[in-house]
């Protein structure tokens, strides 16, 4: 069981806060699978690396899924309100085990993609009771939107919620609503209902509000993608990476119930902007995660940006020489975070994802944190024989591991000394100052310890007011204006 107690929102409501009034911000990471790998003895190991992996990086907290509907591969709940008791046995695994490491988990309780069930499984099981054949959406599956409004679905869902908060942990006797492990209950992963952009706000508020009723200790969130709506037109038309009109996401609605503690976004460059450049896409995370800070500060709420990532080159981090584009990038993004927690607005970050290093990396957003090759061998080499090997050569990701690990050092100073200030961070090469330098993304190589020279600008004021702009000199705005606020879409 985890040693502290349960996290609240500070009275500002700008801040997550331990127990004792302390503050709480985290360097997290996502890994989805840690449920249906700790169900099976085969793969429990991968779930076993993970946890003492990120324990040891500094990460403390974990944000993986606490569902798996249907007739799949360790499912937890096979039919309505029917569980297979050894899945559920490892959520007890993983949640103790998480706690005795000193980790705190966010556990995510439908999707809305069909990826291990969620509400489209549960449409399918409400219609099929019924004798109905489930609506087919565009892409020839089982349409998600009903899930919003149907009877059937939202009684199961809302069934199922009371199974996961009231199980008792088979391993130490603690109910999951009593359990300080468990950082927060995620409603739903990415969320996206009708073009109106109504469903989802009025489906979480309800389900916040019943779950809370449930579970009165913990914080309960929505992680959504984080897409900008007709709640924040303006935003909307400089922010968002496309038009988004036809998602169905508005952040600010979506979040906006006082039954939803904190927000959440997610971000994804490679994949919003295919077409652009790596100093583009850097500009872009900087100005999404500037806007949501800001319009979660509106909302009355922290901010958790608990799913983003970049692609690792395929053959470029894998050289032992040369620069590491996606270790910038991840420096200056979670630079900038620090900016925010330290201004009051971002409580935390979660990378997607972090793995076992036995786990391939599927998606090239993998992060292996670990210290030693899938074979066993140390990445750092350096054994005691007398007679020394060739140096072992940095295994794919090291650059942005390193990032990882020392940002994780500058949060715990943050919990531990929030007046450290004025850019003293441990992992930057040189103080803060007024604008990034052109070659920092494509070329910021690592010094020997490990660094990433990177550069911030200062924050948007609080209130509407600017950050400071640097232009391109050409008359329109600059590759790195970073002032979402009066911006042109890119």
């Amino acid at each position: 069981m985890h040693p502290g107690g349960f996290v609240r929102v500070s009275g500002d409501r700008l801040r997550l806060v331990e127990a004792d009034g302390s503050p709480y911000y985290f360097c997290g990471a996502n890994c989805y699978y840690l449920l249906t790998r700790a169900a099976d003895p085969a793969t429990r190991h991968e779930c076993t690396a993970v946890l003492d992996d990120a324990a040891a990086a500094g990460i403390t907290v974990l944000r993986t899924w606490a569902f798996a509907d249907g007739e799949q591969w360790s499912a937890l709940q096979t039919r309505p309100g029917v569980y297979e008791e050894r899945t559920f046995q490892a959520l007890d695994w993983v949640i103790a085990e998480a706690g005795w490491r000193g980790l705190r988990l966010l556990l995510n309780l439908t999707n809305y993609w069909k990826d291990y069930g969620g509400m489209r499984q549960y449409v399918q099981w409400a219609y099929q009771a019924r004798g109905q054949q489930p609506p087919i959406d565009g892409s020839g599956q089982v349409a998600a939107e009903p899930f919003y409004t149907d009877p059937d679905c939202q009684r199961m869902f809302k069934a199922n919620m009371a199974a996961v908060v009231r199980r008792v942990n088979s391993l130490t006797g603690v109910r999951y609503s009593d359990d300080p492990a468990i950082l927060a209950w995620g409603l739903a992963n990415e969320p996206r209902g009708d073009r109106a952009c109504t469903v989802v706000p009025f489906w979480a508020d309800a389900m916040a509000r019943h779950l809370k009723s449930l579970d009165p200790h913990h914080l309960v969130t929505l992680d959504v993608e984080g897409f900008l709506g007709p709640s924040t037109p303006d935003e909307a038309a400089r922010s968002n990476p496309y038009n988004c009109a036809g998602s169905g996401c508005d952040f600010a609605a979506d979040c906006g119930s006082p039954a939803i503690d904190f927000a959440c976004a997610h971000m994804y460059p490679d994949l919003w902007l295919p077409q652009a450049d790596d100093q583009e896409r850097l500009h872009f995370a900087l100005c999404w995660v500037d806007c949501h800070v800001a319009l979660a500060r509106r909302l009355g709420k922290p901010l958790v940006l608990s799913e983003w990532g970049k692609q690792r080159s395929v053959g470029g981090e894998a050289a032992a020489t040369g620069g590491s584009p996606r270790a910038a990038f991840y420096a200056q993004v979670l630079g900038r975070s620090v900016q925010h927690m330290q201004a009051g607005g971002l409580a935390g970050t979660a990378v997607w994802m972090m793995a076992a290093p036995s786990y391939p990396d599927h998606d090239r957003f993998t992060v292996y944190l670990s210290s030693r090759q899938p074979g066993g061998s140390s990445v750092a080499g350096g054994g005691g024989g007398s007679q020394a090997g060739p140096a072992p050569q940095p295994r794919p990701g090291e650059r942005t591991a390193a990032v990882i690990r020392q940002h994780a050092a500058t949060v715990a100073m943050l919990n531990g000394r929030p007046e450290i200030a004025n850019g003293q961070m441990p992992y930057l090469a040189q103080p803060l100052v007024s604008g990034p330098s052109a070659g920092s993304i494509g070329g910021a190589g690592l010094g020997s310890g490990g660094a990433a020279p990177h550069h911030h600008l200062p924050l948007p004021a609080v209130g509407g007011g600017h950050g400071q702009v640097v232009h391109s000199g050409s008359g329109g705005r600059g590759r790195f204006c970073y002032c979402y606020c009066c911006c042109p879409q890119m």
